[in-house]
Parts: structure tokens; sequence; C-alpha cells
């Protein structure tokens, strides 16, 4: 029991401030997100600081902690965000290192990907394809395809779930996580 509440307490990120935020305006957004494996007891939970401009540039600053190991992540991200009417369409790159905040060089490993997401609703839908490149870390897949939506319970309350899988094994449980997120954005 502790667990689950630990989960949903510790809930608050990805990069979702392009879908709360309206076309046009600056918003910005805190967010906790945690991915927890079906098959393995292995968790990570990631705490991002995200600012979305009004011409579509999005950028977050972040960390990530993994159950499994003693060091955690440092992230910078770059997004370009277009939307037409109620749909977005998302171009990002997120680069993750476990020492300092070399982004440039030497970084552990690095997510590139797009998404396309509706708005405009209750719950904000969005489907995700993500590529990722390892340097020295042991991964047997590197491209995902993640499902989801985020909702506005509040003005300022922000709750979102998705299940994130290997391109390898589709929709294969075993092989998937569970993302939920919580945060809020201005």
């Amino acid at each position: 029991m502790k667990k689950i509440f630990l989960i949903f307490f510790l809930t608050f990120c990805y990069n979702q401030t392009n879908i709360t935020t309206p076309f046009g305006s600056t918003g910005f957004g805190i967010w906790m997100i945690t991915e927890q494996a079906f098959k393995e007891d292995v968790n990570t939970t990631s705490l991002i600081f995200d600012l979305h401009l009004p011409f579509g540039l999005e950028m977050l600053f972040g960390k990530s902690i993994l159950s499994n190991a003693d060091y955690s992540f440092n992230q910078f991200g770059l997004a370009y965000d277009v939307k037409v009417f109620d749909w977005g369409f998302k171009m990002f790159e997120k680069r993750y290192d476990a020492d300092d905040f070399d982004f440039i060089e030497n970084f552990e490993k690095q997510e590139t990907g797009i998404e396309l997401y509706r708005r405009g609703r209750k719950l904000n839908s969005f489907f995700r394809y993500s590529k990722f490149n390892y340097n020295n870390i042991l991964n047997p897949y590197d491209e995902y395809f993640s499902i989801g939506g985020v909702g506005r319970m509040t003005r300022l309350y922000t709750f979102g779930f998705g299940i994130k899988s290997p391109v390898e094994k589709l929709l294969h449980m075993r092989y998937s996580s569970l993302e939920l997120t919580l945060g809020t954005s201005f």
C-alpha cells in the first residue's frame, strides 16, 4: 500500500506544458512522472521544470532517479511544438547525463522523438514515438511507442497516464511500463 501511495505521490512530469498551454501563449510547468515497469521491480521518477514559449519552443530541465541504480540523471531537453486548432505536433530531443551537466559531448543517453496530441478537452490524448541512443548503458530496446492522456482536473492540477511499449514487443505487457504524471502549468 505504501508503494502504491508513493507512486501516486511522486508523480509530477514529462514535458506536457505544450498540451496545457493555449496557442500563442507562454506557459511554465512543474511536472513529475513515475514510470513503473510491468515485468520488473524497476521504477524511474523524474522532476521536470518546463517552459513553453509563444512561438512553439519548449525547454525543460530536470532530474531522474532510477530505483535500481545508485545515481541519478540530469536532464535537458528542447522541443518545437506546432498547434493547429485542437491538434498539436511536437518534435523533441532530451539528453540525460549521470555525473554532471555536460549535455553536449559526454551524456549517457539521448531521446529523440515526435508526439501527436489532441487538446481542448477534459482529457488531452497523445501518441509518442521515442528513439533512444545509449552511451555505456545496456538496454535491449531503443525504440518506444507511448499512448495516453493528460487531463486537467482543476485550473492548477493536471493528471496524466500512459503505456510505454518497445516497438519490438509492441503492446506486450511484460516489456511495457506504466507512466503516471502529475503537475501544474501556469
